[in-house]
């Protein structure tokens, strides 16, 4: 009698959401982009979320695409904005 090994178990495939990693990797990139990328990362996200089963990975992108966005808003705002306005009332008051 031959001894014959058991057949390989099969491999199971995890599903992955092609559409909620854009989004995740747009949310990312919104760092180095100024937020520009971020934005794009939201609408994908909610998109996303709409149309998917799992919703995990699209939470996670418009978790990570909002903070990107509110983070770089922040920073237009005290850099950019605030001082273009006191640059501006200066100018008015001389």
């Amino acid at each position: 009698m031959t001894h014959e090994p058991y057949p390989p178990a099969p491999v199971q495939r995890v599903a992955t959401d092609t559409p909620a990693t854009i989004a995740l990797v747009l949310g990312i990139l919104g760092v180095f982009t100024a937020g520009a990328t971020s934005l794009a990362g939201i609408v994908v996200g909610h998109v996303t979320r709409k149309n998917t089963p799992s919703q995990g990975l699209s939470t996670a992108a418009l978790v990570v695409s909002w903070a990107v966005t509110g983070v770089w808003a922040l920073v237009w705002l005290v850099f950019v904005v605030v001082p273009l306005l006191a640059f501006a009332g200066a100018l008015a008051s001389s």
